[in-house]
């Protein structure tokens, strides 16, 4: 079994394949990227994701999978099943208007590919977009209980600023550096446009 990885835009028939991501994350990853909502909310997000506009942006981290068999035939001849499937997702979001507001950003990997590279990877594809597009820096909405999210965001976007804004959560100023967001590990991804 072979299995490659890339990171790239998504796109409208990616719809069904982020559902199936988001059933197959722990309830506790979807509480804290959709900050509780679930069901018909989360699901709206998702289409969402998919579908690319002026001021929504994401990218998938996407999986292929190869699974070759030989038959017991005289013939031993060798068949081939590719899997496709999305393990992360992230997300640009510009305020109502392109040229006023803040630009947020968020994500999900989910609960079994995390700590592979997924996250800097697809943090590093949305920080180059940004970057493309003259943005500053990037907003991140952090429930206060997860400490993970805040240490992994402190270290792909060094300089970023925490703020305590209530209702347990913090709200984070991320850099948009490109040269760090090289070095999150994007090069090690194929990216496919």
């Amino acid at each position: 079994m072979d299995t490659s990885l890339w990171i790239r835009p998504t796109r409208p028939a990616d719809e069904a394949a982020l559902t199936a991501m988001l059933a197959r994350c722990s309830p506790d990853a979807v509480r804290r990227r959709f900050h509780g909502a679930v069901g018909a909310s989360a699901t709206a997000e998702l289409r969402r994701e998919a579908n690319w506009s002026p001021t929504h942006r994401s990218w998938v981290a996407a999986a292929r999978t190869v699974d070759r068999t030989t038959s017991d035939g005289p013939r031993g001849e060798v068949h081939a099943a590719v899997h496709a499937e999305v393990h992360g997702v992230i997300t640009l979001a510009w305020g109502g208007s392109r040229t006023v507001g803040e630009v947020e950003v968020a994500f999900l990997v989910e609960d079994g590919w995390t700590r592979h590279g997924i996250g800097r990877a697809l943090f590093g594809a949305a920080v180059l977009e940004a970057a493309r597009e003259g943005v500053p820096a990037l907003l991140a909405r952090v429930e206060g209980s997860n400490d993970g999210a805040r240490r992994f965001l402190r270290a792909v976007a060094p300089g970023a600023t925490t703020r305590f804004v209530g209702a347990a959560e913090f709200e984070m100023d991320l850099p948009v550096r490109p040269a760090a967001a090289l070095a999150t590990g994007l090069e090690r991804w194929e990216a496919i446009a």
